[in-house]
């Protein structure tokens, strides 16, 4: 999954850098060093976001709120399946108990930002010359069906993605918050669902 694509003035500007640098493409830049950080930081905390989604679908599977494969195979549930599984427990939740409403916004956040994750983990990155942003490069059939309709890549063209820096900052400290919502929140479930484990 993709994240969606937001168009601005400055944006067309980026895009207008990379037209620049289509004929010589050594002209795009390696990352630095703080680069390298930041993606993976974003990576990491989306990794224990994703570790802690699994805790909850194994907690929820061994209470036996789950139905359907996960309940019968919970590690092996896709990640794609993680959040829809989580969220019909929760809507099912005592709403004296669960802020069912928050959480169901906490995970709706976590899954729109996941495409985020996808593109830094498995895009290849460069920084366009002189500017705060990087571009992102693939060549993955299931990229460019989602974005031309056809798992057919196009011959010699690579999808590509303009990424702020100063977003991707952002979002790192906006999914910190998350990271530490879900990790408390399956704590917490635990509790709640496995109190004989505990």
């Amino acid at each position: 999954m993709l994240p969606p694509e937001h168009r601005t003035d400055h944006l067309a500007k980026l895009e207008a850098k990379l037209d620049e640098c289509r004929g010589d493409p050594s002209r795009l830049e390696n990352l630095t060093p703080e680069d390298f950080h930041l993606i993976g930081a974003y990576i990491q905390i989306f990794n224990f976001i994703e570790f802690n989604c699994r805790r909850s679908i194994e907690i929820f599977a061994l209470a036996g709120l789950l139905q359907g494969r996960p309940a019968r195979k919970p590690q092996r549930t896709h990640v794609s399946e993680l959040i829809p599984s989580m969220k019909v427990v929760v809507e099912g939740m005592d709403a004296r108990i669960e802020n069912i409403s928050e959480s169901i916004a906490k995970l709706d956040e976590i899954e729109l930002r996941r495409s985020f994750r996808n593109l830094l983990a498995h895009w290849a990155a460069r920084r366009l010359p002189g500017e705060d942003a990087i571009v992102l490069l693939s060549m993955d059939g299931s990229d460019s069906k989602q974005l031309f309709g056809t798992d057919e890549p196009r011959e010699d063209v690579a999808q590509h993605a303009i990424l702020n820096l100063a977003d991707i900052r952002g979002l790192v400290v906006h999914m910190a918050d998350y990271e530490r919502w879900i990790a408390a929140k399956v704590s917490e479930w635990y509790l709640r669902f496995l109190p004989h484990r505990a």
